[in-house]
């Protein structure tokens, strides 16, 4: 797991990456308007109290995950390149417990939200509990809000840590 750092040669990986969610169609199902702009997208990604984390190949960074200070919390975000998903890579697997874990060790309770139904299961796996729906809250669609506490996840943290050979505190 690889972390951004600002500078020269990160935000041209960060700027590849807002290129691959344009191209892609994915800007819209990930964010709000509010950043959908590639100046909007680069202040948000560097702004004080970002963490990124990413891992890359050839084509660019294909995992992505986020966490941002929300009140006395986080926010959590990830992000699979279309010719990743449904994989049931374990490598991606690996990378979404350890950002869990580092977004738990900085913050009590992670938020995350979605306008994708399809996502709210497979986060609620991850230990999430499943808050409810705000109608037409993202861009006029609704959107699912869902909470991770260190409680959660410690149990399905320890559980896949064991079953592969992993446990970094």
């Amino acid at each position: 797991m690889r972390i951004y750092q600002p500078g020269q040669n990160g935000d041209a990986e960060l700027l590849h990456w807002y290129a691959q969610l344009v191209a892609g169609d994915d800007l819209n199902k990930l964010l709000g308007s509010s950043v959908w702009s590639m100046a909007a997208f680069m202040r948000h990604f560097t702004e004080a109290g970002a963490l990124v984390f990413y891992e890359s190949d050839a084509q660019g960074w294909w995992i992505v995950a986020w966490t941002f200070p929300l009140m006395g919390g986080g926010t959590w975000g990830l992000w699979v390149r279309p010719d990743k998903r449904g994989s049931g890579s374990r490598t991606a697997l690996a990378f979404i417990m350890e950002t869990l874990n580092v977004g738990l060790q900085q913050y009590p309770v992670l938020v995350n939200t979605t306008k994708q139904n399809e996502i709210v299961a497979k986060t609620v796996r991850l230990g999430y509990t499943y808050l409810g729906r705000i109608p037409r809250l993202f861009e006029g669609e609704d959107c699912h809000v869902l909470h991770l506490t260190r409680e959660a996840f410690e149990p399905i943290y320890e559980k896949w840590s064991k079953y592969n050979g992993r446990r970094q505190d």
